[in-house]
C-alpha cells in the first residue's frame, strides 16, 4: 500500500467514525452545544448537586426526550451535570 492509499483509507475511516458518532446522538449536534452553554452558565451560579437536575431542566425546556439523552450521557462518562461538561463535551470538539 502506497502513502496516498494509506492517507485515503485513514481519511475514510475517520469520516466513518464521525458519521457513526453523529448517528449515535440522541439529539442534534447543535442542541448539545446549547446544552453545554446552558450548563456553563448555570454552573457559574449553582454548584453541581451531583445529579442531572440542570440537564433535565434544559431538556424539558427544549422538549427533548430526557431518558434517551441521559442514557447517552451516562454511556459517555457523565454521572451528573458537571461531568456532562468535564467528560462528554470533549467528544464535540
Amino acid at each position: 500500500m502506497n502513502k496516498s492509499e494509506k492517507k485515503r483509507l485513514q481519511k475514510e475511516y475517520l469520516e466513518q467514525q464521525k458519521k457513526q458518532f453523529l448517528d449515535s446522538l440522541p439529539m442534534p449536534f447543535a442542541q448539545f452545544s446549547q446544552l453545554f452553554d446552558y450548563l456553563d452558565a448555570q454552573s457559574e451560579e449553582n454548584n453541581c448537586a451531583h445529579n442531572f437536575d440542570m440537564t433535565i431542566t434544559f431538556l424539558k425546556e427544549n422538549k427533548i426526550p430526557i431518558d434517551n439523552v441521559l442514557d447517552w450521557l451516562r454511556n459517555h462518562g457523565a454521572g451528573c451535570d458537571c461531568e456532562v461538561l468535564l467528560n462528554t463535551e470533549e467528544y464535540f470538539e
